[in-house]
């Protein structure tokens, strides 16, 4: 992949954060308090821990699209100006960034987007693809000529969808899989992650809105305690903005500065190395999640990966869950994601086959792991997309959902000149009645931390019924199916005391 790492040596202390936390350990450090070298720079797959984690600032990782170079990345804060005060400022130009642009522009607001990244070509995540477009986010219409999202008015070609995938499943460590295809279900649209948050990022733009690539927050304005007024930037200005919004991605590192309760039940860090391969010979029209339990014989933890196959594309993912950020493996999680793409049965009996993967081919993320928060709005800032989820797993119309409500919670805001945390908290209200929503907060303990923290027997056993449960009709926005799953199994879950802490959100 496309990834150059720029450190500014000057502000290197050699404290090694970088080396502990690396998950492809591209990192060597001779002796402590020295500056690490950066010894194979190759293995980097834009993961931005090392970034996020040094200290003093001092690392910088480009995630570039194919066609671009360090020499082509635009100068931070290209575009925006310093010298006004914006009606909404949004951190983050994702799905959900970019939906609170658009629908402020549809109401009148003035808005400037900063995105740490240098282009809209190239995305945080490197699959995640997945359209659930539940009823209650958005109605949808599906023509010749593309997909359209009718209520915020957003046309994408027809060409973005890659494939249409109609099974959407969790298999457990021993294989079993939550229940597999529903007649009355319709499946979900594949895309190009990239692609759709490009096609976004060209609507924002036609609609008026500023996006600033290239450009990181690097902390908050605030007078005297009050509201957050504006972002301080690494272009040397503040971004100053009536109501901001912060769709900064998993770690809600800035909506947590502004005092915002966001990352006060942590669960875990993990990585996640992705490969996107050719379709298989006979592709199963399906995607899904893989959890394993620790395996303290072989030093492994805990991990979770992620498959589809379809007739255009073949994805496979793979990453540990660890309780810290520092890296717990001695390998390179590339390696690992190779070997298991080859080797591992579940992934053989659900393909048919072993996956050959190209280590110079493998993508990568790091995910951050929280219980659901009980408020996603500060004074003057709202929380929107995977900076307020529970693990970065929102999907991309929903992520969109929650831009676009925080945009109008903030639009309804202004008209009243309140921005309080009182008068934003109808966003809190407005996000968590999606469906889809109150399932992750229901369903994430049980399919991603219980697999963190339980033995693989008791693990086992919860996988068992777990095959009721109809996971696809839950992300396509049937809460119902959690209630359902949740009253077929009342008496084994209840009377399982290790099971208890994670039946509530």
């Amino acid at each position: 992949m496309n990834n150059v790492i720029v450190r500014d040596d000057a502000r290197c202390d050699g404290c090694g954060a970088c080396v502990r936390n690396c998950p492809q350990l591209v990192y060597e450090q001779a002796k402590p308090k020295t500056t690490p070298a950066i010894a194979t720079p190759e293995r980097c797959f834009g993961c931005l821990a090392c970034e996020e984690d040094c200290p003093h600032g001092a690392l910088r990782v480009h995630r570039l699209p194919r066609d671009m170079t360090r020499d082509t990345v635009p100068a931070p804060g290209t575009g925006l100006d310093g010298e006004r005060t914006y009606d909404l400022v949004v951190v983050g130009a994702g799905p959900a960034g970019l939906g609170a642009a658009i629908r402020a522009r549809m109401l009148g607001l003035s808005v400037a987007v900063i995105e740490r990244l240098p282009s809209p070509a190239r995305s945080h995540h490197p699959d995640g693809g997945l359209l659930f477009i539940p009823p209650d986010a958005y109605r949808s219409t599906d023509g010749p000529d593309g997909l359209h999202l009718d209520d915020i008015d957003l046309a994408f070609p027809k060409e973005l969808v890659r494939e249409r995938l109609h099974d959407f499943m969790f298999m457990g460590p021993r294989g079993q899989s939550t229940r597999a295809r529903d007649r009355d279900w319709k499946g979900f649209p594949l895309v190009s992650k990239d692609a759709f948050v490009e096609c976004l990022a060209h609507r924002a733009l036609e609609r008026g809105a500023v996006i600033a690539y290239n450009t990181r927050a690097t902390g908050l304005e605030r007078k005297d305690g009050g509201p957050v007024t504006g972002i301080e930037t690494d272009a040397g200005l503040t971004l100053r903005g009536r109501v901001t919004i912060s769709a900064e991605g998993v770690t809600g590192r800035l909506a947590a500065k502004a005092g915002v309760p966001l990352n006060e039940r942590p669960v875990c860090w993990a990585f996640a190395a992705e490969a996107d391969l050719p379709p298989l010979a006979k592709p199963t029209d399906e995607a899904g999640f893989f959890v394993d339990a620790a395996d303290p014989d072989k030093r492994l933890p805990a991990g979770v990966g992620y498959w589809s196959s379809g007739p255009t594309v073949t994805h496979v993912a793979w990453g540990p869950m660890q309780k810290g950020k520092a890296r717990v493996l001695a390998r390179p999680v590339s390696e690992l994601l190779v070997e298991l793409a080859a080797k591992d049965p579940r992934v053989h009996a659900r393909l048919g086959e072993p996956l050959t993967v190209d280590p110079d081919s493998i993508d990568g993320c790091r995910v951050f792991g929280r219980r659901m928060p009980g408020t996603s709005v500060g004074d003057g800032l709202i929380a929107a997309g995977d900076a307020f989820t529970t693990c970065g797993m929102m999907t991309n119309v929903v992520a969109l959902r929650s831009g676009d409500l925080a945009a109008q919670v903030a639009a309804e805001a202004l008209q009243r000149n309140d921005v309080s945390t009182a008068s934003l908290r109808a966003y809190d209200a407005r996000v968590r009645k999606i469906q889809m929503i109150k399932g992750m907060g229901w369903m994430h303990n049980l399919l991603l931390q219980a697999p963190f923290e339980l033995r693989a027997d008791k693990l086992n056993q919860l996988y068992d019924k777990l095959g009721t449960l109809r996971l696809g009709k839950m992300m396509g926005g049937g809460v119902a199916e959690v209630i359902l799953f949740y009253l077929r199994n009342t008496f084994f879950l209840m009377r399982r005391k290790d099971l208890r802490p994670y039946l509530v959100p």
